[in-house]
């Protein structure tokens, strides 16, 4: 690979910095259904990045490293080659996150413990494939990964 290569692990740190800077938050008083809605990711993932419980940097840093580290498993057939593309792959996916995170804020919820997703894991899922959206829409889901990605 030449020098002008772009590398998976190196791109998702933009998708990242776009899907948790705070000034692009369109309403804060909308849900994210109502964002989901509307196709607004970007505000759902700035939203979801202010309910998560971190520091920014520190955040930003663990969702690279995470979504990196999945992309190595997944790589990135799991999206792209969806039986109804990646459009329609991510949505479902993100509107699982979008009801989960509803289910688990409700009032009249039967426990105050999530038997295994946690709101914050939930969250972060919806940082997630907000990124992974970026990524697609920003044609960079096939870049290979550098050496560096892979450790």
């Amino acid at each position: 690979m030449n020098d002008s290569t772009k590398y998976w692990d190196e791109v998702i740190v933009e998708a990242v910095k776009v899907a948790t800077t705070p000034g692009l938050f369109s309403d804060p008083t909308k849900s994210f259904r109502e964002l989901f809605e509307k196709e607004d990711y970007v505000s759902m993932g700035v939203k979801a990045f202010e309910e998560w419980p971190c520091t920014e940097m520190a955040g930003r840093t663990y969702i690279v490293d995470l979504l990196t580290r999945k992309q190595t498993d997944y790589g990135p057939a799991n999206i792209m080659d969806g039986p109804f593309g990646p459009e329609v792959g991510i949505k479902v996916r993100l509107w699982d996150k979008v009801a989960r995170y509803e289910n688990l804020t409700r009032e009249e919820k039967v426990s105050d413990k999530p038997q295994f997703e946690s709101l914050s894991d939930t969250l972060l899922d919806i940082i997630g494939y907000v990124c992974i959206h970026w990524m697609v829409a920003a044609d960079a889901m096939n870049y290979p990964l550098s050496t560096e990605g892979t450790k």
